[in-house]
């Protein structure tokens, strides 16, 4: 027993080794609150008879609140005996807190007997209601006294009084009830309001829509047609111990007929028809989508009992998560909202619902047998990522490491041993090196995110994504989103790592080691003098486009706001030549014979010279 103890956590006791308050050897702790609360409201009480005192003196100039304190402390001396009553009360369970003997002498031989004789004169419940009429007395008669200093009259006048006053207090008191009540209805009216719409209700006598007026889904109509037996019999599933499915789900594009084949399941089986709009449950304030899918609910509930079931159609379910995605934003959009991946945990998709090894095995199956359009064309393996995870991949602490999408690659032959190296840039995070050589047998080389200092000084991962990467020379010139346009030397980036070291988790969050290449400079535009003035700008660099003319080399960068030229002869000093402010959020950037191609949201395409 003392091995399973010592094995478990702390905190925690064994099953049924948790001691009742009848088996401990001392008295249970109680919270600091629970110790100094009566002593609290004593104190209280005392302050009042003093202020009571201040407010009722007739003298010029007012009594100080050390006269009135003294006065106190002469004609309320019960408040003072309470206080040290309540003191020693608390006191004794302190020692019986940390003393077993003091506790078991108190509990068991001095009111032991009487706890004893109590349990056999009176039930439970009887010791329960004369303590609850006790506890009210005292308190009574403590608020009698208090208004009777007030008052300057005794405690049994002012307690028959009490009607009087509260009588008088009354109009003030409906005054403070009426307008909390006021400010509650309008919240609830405004509530109750904006829970309404969304849902639409078409009793049995108003659907006119039946199967033979659904055309061009004859495999899916059948389908839908088997499962009518689950609305017309379902005790016939349950009693041979099958399981009635809550719905069925229609996939397809629109325009396919998934509205009109659930309209006409309702007017073929008798049932009303409810549509759903799934922008109804899409509000601008928090807990009114509660309340609408509990009033859809409890109107679903009344409509199954009355006609004994309800056909329910959610239209575009699959948009509900991509709609709070586009209202809530996020490090994602607008990229990743604007349309699901193949494998990617939302959309309307047979390949959603999947396990990650049957979408890989799928996937390597697809690459291997070719497209059965073309025959003659197989595709070579590539390299598949799941998102970077932890922010960089690479973190000993948990991240996947995988490269994620990648929105940007860049090869490069070894011209010393021909091996082929493709360079990407993806999203999460993702820095990627890869050994191509053999297209059959991909390999990682290194996969990492930028290092960035964290505030506690050690090793941590840059935010951002890595948007475009491009070979300038001898390096590796990456647009790393919000963390500016980075350079690393190639030699770097496909140096092995050493060994027993995963190439996708080259660093450790603890410090302890870091294989992640050196970049050679790092560009970040806010920080270069002379163009502080340019309002917005962040130095998300989003692409690049290589410029190599009279031996010198210049780099065309991509921002949110605008074009940066910049001259990278020497990579180690970045030079900022032009800088071109446009009209939108600059997506891509390409240079060829003499001009500059640029990509924007608002204007298109810009031709520059």
């Amino acid at each position: 027993m003392s091995e399973v103890q010592d094995a478990l956590p702390e905190g925690l006791a064994p099953p049924g080794g948790r001691p009742r308050d009848d088996d401990r050897p001392t008295r249970r702790p109680v919270s600091i609150w629970d110790r100094v609360k009566f002593l609290l409201l004593l104190g209280a009480i005392w302050f009042i008879l003093v202020w009571s005192a201040i407010a009722n003196f007739r003298g010029k100039g007012g009594m100080p609140f050390s006269d009135a304190a003294r006065l106190e402390a002469r004609t309320g001396v019960w408040v003072f005996v309470l206080l040290g009553l309540e003191a020693i009360r608390q006191m004794h369970y302190l020692v019986s807190e940390h003393w077993a003997g003091y506790h078991r002498f108190w509990t068991h031989r001095v009111f032991g007997g009487f706890e004893r004789l109590i349990h056999r004169k009176l039930s439970d419940w009887s010791r329960f209601r004369l303590r609850r009429v006790l506890t009210w007395v005292f308190w009574i008669a403590v608020i009698a006294v208090v208004i009777g200093k007030v008052t300057h009259t005794n405690p049994v006048l002012a307690l028959l009084h009490a009607p009087i006053y509260i009588w008088h207090a009354l109009p003030t008191v409906l005054q403070y009830v009426f307008l909390l009540f006021f400010l509650i209805l309008q919240f609830a009216a405004l509530f109750w309001f904006l829970s309404r719409g969304g849902v639409d209700v078409y009793y049995p006598d108003d659907i006119k829509t039946r199967f033979s007026d659904v055309w061009g889904q004859d495999h899916v109509l059948e389908r839908v047609k088997e499962n009518i037996l689950y609305l017309e019999h379902p005790e016939r599933v349950e009693d041979r111990g099958g399981y009635v499915p809550g719905g069925i789900l229609l996939w397809g594009p629109p325009g396919t007929g998934k509205t009109l084949m659930a309209e006409a399941v309702a007017g073929e089986t008798g049932r009303p028809y409810v549509f759903v709009d799934p922008g109804a449950f899409i509000n601008m304030f928090f807990g009114v989508g509660v309340l609408k899918v509990k009033g859809l609910f409890r109107k679903l509930r009344k409509l199954a009992l009355r006609y004994g079931g309800v056909i329910v159609f959610f239209d575009e379910a699959d948009s509900l998560g991509n709609r709070g995605a586009l209202a809530q934003g996020g490090q994602s959009f607008p990229r990743a909202s604007a349309a699901s991946q193949p494998f990617q945990r939302i959309g309307c998709h047979g390949l959603s619902y999947l396990s990650t090894d049957m979408q890989g095995l799928l996937t390597r199956r697809a690459m291997q047998w070719g497209i059965e359009d073309e025959p003659g064309i197989q595709r070579d393996n590539q390299i598949i990522g799941a998102g970077m995870g932890g922010g960089g991949g690479g973190g000993g602490s948990g991240g996947s490491g995988t490269q994620g999408i990648a929105y940007g690659i860049a090869l490069w032959s070894n011209p010393s041993n021909g091996q082929t190296y493709a360079f990407l840039a993806a999203n999460k995070g993702g820095s990627a090196g890869n050994d191509v050589t053999k297209p059959a047998a991909p390999a990682y080389v290194k996969v990492f995110a930028p290092y960035e200092e964290q505030e506690d000084g050690r090793p941590g991962a840059a935010e951002g994504t890595g948007e475009d990467v491009k070979v300038l020379g001898d390096n590796v010139v990456l647009a790393y989103g919000t963390f500016g346009v980075l350079v690393y030397r190639i030699s770097d980036l496909i140096a092995p790592v050493p060994a027993g070291i995963d190439p996708q988790k080259l660093w450790d969050r603890t410090g302890s080691y870091d294989y992640r290449p050196k970049t050679v400079s790092e560009l970040r535009m806010e920080e270069i003098p002379g163009y502080e003035y340019v309002e917005q700008l962040d130095g998300s660099a989003m692409g690049l486009s290589i410029e190599q003319t009279s031996g010198h080399d210049v780099v065309w960068v991509a921002y949110d706001v605008g074009v940066a030229r910049v001259e990278y002869t020497d990579p180690q000093k970045p030079v900022l030549l032009q800088w071109i402010a446009m009209t939108g959020a600059v997506d891509s950037v390409h240079q060829a014979d003499g001009r500059v191609y640029v990509s924007t949201s608002r204007g298109g395409l810009w031709i520059l010279k």
